[in-house]
């Protein structure tokens, strides 16, 4: 009995039957210093370059308010490709809802590794979502994701793992545990 008790205490199991993950949002995965480029990002001219801010008379008389813009820009455009992590998340078993861009599957649909993503299209029709915004997924056997358009639960054990393929790169990655059609 004590031998047992050691062994847990010296290396816990990772996820014990019955445990509840913890839902996360998105931005939780988001480090303070990338948070804060894009809560503090100037505005965008769609009509224009992204990263330009349209001059008026006043904005050119201020030359101190440009340098500001400039140094969030750079800022934000860091944030953009940012691998930088929470390392608190690491071996936490946590739920997140997004859509999978399957990488590996089968002829059946099981899918054997993928990408989870906060929205709809990411890495497929659009530019990736920063790298610490998307999380490479390793699937159990068996596992179907039948509709891809389709958002989905997911929970298993996260990790800091960077991951880098031809498609995007993952700051973190998951081993999932449990898939559920999105809710709510």
């Amino acid at each position: 009995m004590r031998l047992a008790i050691l062994l847990i205490l010296v290396f816990p199991p990772l996820v014990l039957a019955g445990d509840v993950f913890r839902t996360i949002e998105w931005q939780a995965l988001l480090p303070e210093r990338d948070q804060k480029a894009f809560d503090e990002a100037p505005p965008i001219n769609h009509s224009e370059d992204p990263f330009v801010v349209p001059q008026t008379d006043q904005q050119e008389a201020d030359s101190i308010q440009q340098q500001i813009d400039e140094i969030k820009r750079k800022r934000l455009s860091e944030a953009l490709v940012s691998t930088r992590i929470r390392a608190e998340f690491d071996q936490q078993a946590l739920r997140l809802a997004g859509f999978v861009v399957p990488l590996e599957y089968h002829s059946d649909n099981t899918v054997q590794s993928a990408f989870l993503v906060p929205y709809f299209g990411a890495c497929i029709h659009m530019p990736p979502p920063p790298p610490n915004q998307i999380i490479y997924l390793q699937f159990s056997p068996g596992h179907k994701v039948e509709d891809i358009y389709q958002a989905y639960w997911l929970s298993g054990i996260l990790s800091t793992q960077l991951t880098e393929n031809e498609v995007a790169t993952a700051a973190y990655s998951m081993q999932v545990k449990e898939v559920h059609p999105y809710e709510g």
